[in-house]
């Protein structure tokens, strides 16, 4: 069985959005699987004088 993905999964797969590390982030968040090595990391940065999330980003491995 072949299985094709749609154009917009596609763009999302060879384009990520927000991908990254944010340097000086105000938050991080971490979550993983020792078992197999699976990690992710979510940075955010806060607009303190607008009380928003201004950026964020995530990486992951494994």
């Amino acid at each position: 069985m072949v299985m094709e993905y749609s154009k917009e999964v596609m763009e999302n797969f060879l384009h990520p959005k927000n991908m990254g590390e944010i340097k000086n982030p105000d938050g991080i968040g971490e979550v993983g699987n020792p078992l197999c090595g699976d990690i992710m990391w979510l940075y955010i940065k806060v607009d303190k004088k607008k009380n928003i999330i201004s950026d964020i980003k995530f990486q992951t491995f494994g």
